[in-house]
């Protein structure tokens, strides 16, 4: 297998398409763990994924969605007299979550 330095660039694509699958991986696999920027685009990712939000149905299974967004709202009067978005505490900010669910195949 070819070595590459700390640091260098991952080789060429026509590089790796010489190699087996087997010392691809190995040389992907050395990158993001030598390579600086590589290492923090997948520490960045895992923090990323730990803040990933998950909708679940009532049997805790996870349905799947396209983007889960939360939105704080307005600290107007309006909202505050309205049953369905009550603050857990008086003058608490109050979010609602906002989910676009995945489309299936079947309608």
């Amino acid at each position: 297998m070819t070595e590459f330095a700390v640091d260098a660039p991952l080789p060429a694509p026509e590089d790796l398409a010489e190699m087996s699958r087997e010392e691809q991986l190995q040389v992907i696999r050395a990158a993001l763990g030598t390579d600086s920027s590589a290492r923090r685009m997948v520490e960045s990712q895992r923090a990323v994924d730990a803040f990933a939000l998950r909708l679940r149905d009532e049997q805790d299974r996870e349905v799947p969605t396209q983007f889960i967004t939360v939105h704080r709202l307005p600290d107007d009067a309006a909202a505050a007299e309205r049953d369905d978005v009550r603050p857990i505490a008086p003058g608490a900010p109050r979010y609602v979550i906002v989910a676009c669910l995945e489309e299936t195949g079947a309608r």
